[in-house]
């Protein structure tokens, strides 16, 4: 018996079942406050609290005093405490789909602040 395909995808001449066309389920992307979620949740396993916020597209990850990150749901930013020789504020940054390598980046950054002299008690001083 010989096939004979009228066209790629449909049934050939002699299957009753029609032909279906290899695919894949097309990967969602995540939302910005799915991506703070579950960095969220990767700062939580490391012993680190923090709250989200979201809007316009954005989600805040509020971490410590002076450690907020950001994600657009692609990739996660923070301050990194440092400024260029010209002043201006240097941000590190980090892809979105490793929440759990940025926790760690983001864990050291915390660590920073968290020995570094307090804002108010200094002020206060």
């Amino acid at each position: 018996m010989r096939h004979e395909e009228r066209n790629a995808w449909s049934r050939c001449a002699c299957c009753p079942e029609p032909r279906q066309p290899a695919s894949l389920d097309p990967v969602r992307p995540l939302s910005a406050l799915e991506t703070a979620n579950e960095l969220r949740a990767a700062l939580a396993r490391m012993g680190i609290s923090a709250d989200v916020h979201e809007g316009r597209g954005l989600a805040l990850v509020s971490v410590w005093t002076g450690l907020v990150v950001w994600t657009d749901g692609l990739w996660y930013r923070w301050w990194t405490g440092r400024r260029s020789q010209t002043g201006r504020w240097l941000y590190a940054h980090h892809s979105a789909f490793e929440p759990e390598r940025a926790a760690r980046r983001i864990a050291d950054r915390y660590a920073e602040l968290r020995e570094a002299p307090s804002i108010v008690a200094v002020g206060a001083s």
